[in-house]
């Protein structure tokens, strides 16, 4: 979400939390709109990174405990990163840094997570952070001394944390985790700063990082890729490479691939470093098997890309639990604009064939888990995709049409190929009430096509059109609301273009 998109589902109080970051002893009061303006005259102000960092520092300097809270705010930024479309709710906030820190606490008591730094280092480390948490607080001059060992040591933040787990210290004293109320000051702290943006008028009241912030973020915190897209990227090695990645990091390198992997992610090695280890021909290949990804240029400069392109992928964790109906729904969107970097990077699919067939088995996920609504089987292989059957024994088909790049502007020959469907069902004595098909998006025009084929159906058919992330945020508010009860039909029942805002009112009318 950019921070104009922001802006509109925020309300004055934390739009003007927001003004309130650049402007100091020049803020100047206004209404809702006047904000709003504020903050879309500065957009490039509150994005710049030096700015993004000036602004952390700058309310560092303000805290009693600027050590507790730079890894309170490290913690709140990154579980954000790690969050699809970057943004959450409070309590998703709340249950991931919880659960990151009582990792690292449990991760402090084991001796084998510290072999990889050097006991000498180790030493000097843990005595310093003794020192410095000897009056319980660690001051601006202490944590800047903190950071210049850390790094002169090359000790990473991480290993820093797991150093205080085994003083007892981290996050806090008595290896005491940070509770909600923390969490929740940190969030409106980081809203203060500019950084995070409270969306309080969407659905979920989510916490946001725009888009235009997340480069000056990431360069704050020294993250080239989240751990999530890090493991992303290390799956693509086979169990020899990463035992020469585990050998450089001086590292266990037996065990399962997974394991190997999350030990050499837990390490805080950069995935440039990595990627360092292994020659041009390698990197090249691997630039190669990228979807739309160059091969051509200098070793650094692939590097890049191939850290660029794991970077841009969905912040969606994939259950391999899971049904592989239920996984292809979290990427349904994906999977309607064949968006091929997301769908082979996640190894979702492997091509735009088995993406066009799971587009199909997602809906009919989505109506029989989301929308509680059972298919038909339908005979042989010349059918439409999916099929329903109305309370008076009338049918309603569906056809999906995932496109990488165009509108849907519902071609002649999708209108033959949808009137065989709907006539084919005629004949065997069925009248189809309502046709659907499901795009990524669609042209104005594609309309008058439906009323075309409506008018040559020879049944009357309603023909409708809707994009697939309009169908899934139905999926998942009706499954919200009303759990189990099957949705009414007649939602769809109408021809031509069927959008969010009408959806909500033909639910009211239906349901």
């Amino acid at each position: 979400m950019e921070i104009e998109d922001a802006i509109d589902k925020m309300s004055k109080f934390y739009l003007e939390k927001a003004v309130k970051s650049f402007t100091s002893d020049k803020y100047v009061k206004a209404d809702e709109d006047g904000y709003r303006l504020q903050l879309l005259n500065n957009i490039d102000h509150l994005s710049k990174p030096e700015t993004i960092e000036d602004r952390i520092s700058d309310y560092l300097k303000e805290s009693k405990d600027p050590y507790q809270k730079s890894m309170l705010i490290s913690f709140i930024l990154t579980t954000l990163l790690s969050c699809n479309e970057y943004q959450a709710e409070l309590d998703e906030i709340i249950k991931q840094i919880t659960k990151t820190e009582r990792q690292f606490i449990k991760k402090s008591y084991n001796p084998d997570n510290f072999k990889h730094i050097s006991i000498t280092n180790l030493e000097i480390m843990k005595a310093i952070l003794e020192a410095a948490f000897e009056d319980d607080s660690i001051s601006e001059d202490e944590l800047h001394l903190i950071e210049k060992v850390r790094s002169k040591l090359s000790i990473h933040r991480r290993d820093l944390y797991l150093i205080q787990g085994l003083l007892g210290n981290f996050p806090q004293k008595g290896n005491t985790i940070h509770s909600p109320e923390a969490i929740l000051t940190g969030l409106n702290d980081l809203q203060k700063c500019g950084i995070i943006f409270y969306c309080n008028k969407l659905i979920g009241q989510p916490y946001v990082i725009p888009l235009e912030i997340i480069p000056g973020v990431k360069n704050y915190l020294g993250i080239e890729l989240v751990d999530e897209k890090f493991c992303d990227l290390l799956d693509t090695f086979s169990l020899p490479e990463l035992r020469i990645i585990s050998d450089f990091l001086e590292i266990k390198g037996a065990g399962l691939k997974d394991e190997i992997i999350d030990r050499i992610v837990a390490t805080g090695v950069k995935p440039s470093e990595v990627l360092l280890l292994f020659d041009n021909t390698a990197i090249t290949e691997m630039c190669r098997q990228l979807p739309e990804v160059k091969v051509s240029g200098k070793i650094e400069e692939k590097i890049q890309r191939v850290i660029n392109y794991y970077d841009q992928l969905l912040n969606i964790t994939v259950d391999k639990a899971k049904d592989k109906e239920e996984i292809y729904y979290s990427f349904y969107e994906q999977l309607a604009n064949l968006d091929m970097p997301n769908l082979m990077g996640k190894k979702i699919v492997k091509n735009e064939k088995d993406a066009a067939n799971a587009f199909e088995l997602a809906t009919t996920y989505l109506f029989e888990k989301k929308l509680n609504y059972p298919t038909k089987k339908q005979k042989g292989t010349d059918h439409s995709d999916g099929c329903l059957e109305f309370e008076n024994g009338e049918f309603m088909l569906w056809d999906n049409k995932a496109l990488m790049s165009e509108k849907y502007f519902f071609m002649n020959a999708h209108i033959t190929q949808f009137k065989r469907y709907i006539r084919d069902a005629k004949v065997h004595g069925r009248r189809v009430n309502c046709f659907m098909v499901v795009v990524p998006d669609y042209e104005d025009s594609a309309s008058l096509q439906a009323e075309k084929l409506k008018y040559e159906s020879g049944s009357d058919t309603d023909v409708s059109l809707i994009t697939a992330s309009t169908l899934k945020w139905l999926a998942e508010e009706w499954s919200k609301e009303f759990k189990e009860k099957k949705i009414n039909l007649q939602v769809f029942n109408k021809t031509g273009l069927i959008s969010k805002s009408e959806l909500k009112a033909r639910l009211k009318l239906f349901n």
